[in-house]
């Protein structure tokens, strides 16, 4: 490129930038002047001008309360309380319902010592034998195990214990006045030795049997046995228990079936039902065959008149063989 060339694009290049400066400086300038004459003419509006209206108030932000916790109403806050202020109580209880304490810890009365276990177990006092009598649900009932137990063993005397929830051997048991079993001179001496005359029922004594009326622990429900049958409790009166056949009485059908399945007098009745069945047809079938051999009428051979019967037994005529003759047929002439 030749020297002239080079200069003329140098000086084009600079009086561009020169211009593009000039230009920007008049621009600021503009601007300057507009903003110092608008300060000034706001000077101008607020000394000698009208006066403007008041600009309206603006609302403060409302600030909002803060969520308190709910507190229980019969606790108030006790920064709001003043000092020898009483409050009474506002919210309504409910009022518990007595528990009723379980057998094991509820006494029996006005007696020396509160009862230790549910299940009863009689004991023998002379060798301190003993077996399991029944579970007291009340203590109410004790009367009625003890009776028991002195009807179970009526050959000597006997004292009712208690086992506690869970315990399964009598030597844990407790007397109704609080004695341990093993704490006594007799606990299991039967073990070891046989005591003269000591026996619930002596050898060969045989004594009535109490009735039911008689008898403090029957209750509705219970089965007594009779000579073929069985008889239930269906009720019990002050007079006594009301006792019905267990095949009559207004139970229901698992309970008459678990009856029948230890007793089984409906499975006789219906047997012996079928047996006299049989021999009325026994008895027919023979009367019907008496009445037919009655409407046969038979003639005899020996010339008599016609009877019943067998002939006499008679020789044939020559030619034939002797031939013993039964009866004689009814196809003949």
């Amino acid at each position: 490129m030749s020297p002239p060339i080079r200069r003329r694009r140098a000086w084009t290049t600079a009086l561009f930038g020169l211009a593009l400066g000039f230009a920007g400086m008049g621009a600021a300038t503009t601007m300057v002047r507009a903003s110092e004459r608008g300060i000034f003419a706001e000077m101008f509006d607020a000394l000698f001008g009208p006066p403007k209206p008041a600009a309206a108030p603006v609302a403060a932000p409302v600030e909002m309360p803060r969520k308190t916790p709910r507190r229980y109403s019969a606790l108030p806050d006790a920064r709001s309380l003043k000092a020898g202020r009483s409050l009474a109580q506002q919210t309504p209880r409910v009022r518990a319902r007595a528990i009723r304490p379980p057998v094991a810890e509820a006494a029996a009365g006005p007696g020396p010592a509160p009862l230790k276990g549910t299940q009863t177990v009689c004991v023998r006092l002379c060798d301190g034998y003993a077996f399991p009598l029944g579970r007291l649900r009340n203590p109410t009932d004790l009367p009625v195990h003890q009776a028991a137990c002195a009807a179970a063993c009526p050959g000597t005397r006997t004292d009712l214990f208690t086992l506690a929830s869970g315990q399964t051997e009598f030597e844990q048991a407790v007397s109704l006045a609080g004695q341990p079993y093993l704490s006594a001179s007799w606990a299991n001496l039967y073990r070891t030795k046989r005591v003269a005359h000591c026996a619930c029922r002596p050898a060969g004594a045989t004594g009535p049997l109490p009735s039911a009326a008689e008898d403090p622990t029957v209750r509705a429900g219970d089965v007594f046995a009779t000579a073929d049958s069985a008889e239930v409790v269906t009720a019990v009166t002050r007079t006594g228990p009301v006792l019905a056949d267990y095949r009559e009485a207004g139970i229901t059908e698992v309970r008459r079936r678990a009856i029948e399945a230890r007793v089984g007098a409906i499975g006789r009745d219906a047997d012996a039902a079928a047996f006299r069945r049989v021999l009325r047809l026994a008895e027919n079938r023979a009367l019907r065959i008496r009445t037919a051999e009655a409407q046969v009428v038979r003639l005899r051979r020996d010339g008599a008149e016609p009877g019943f019967g067998f002939s006499e037994p008679r020789e044939a005529g020559a030619g034939f063989r002797p031939v013993r003759v039964v009866a004689p047929s009814p196809f003949e002439r």
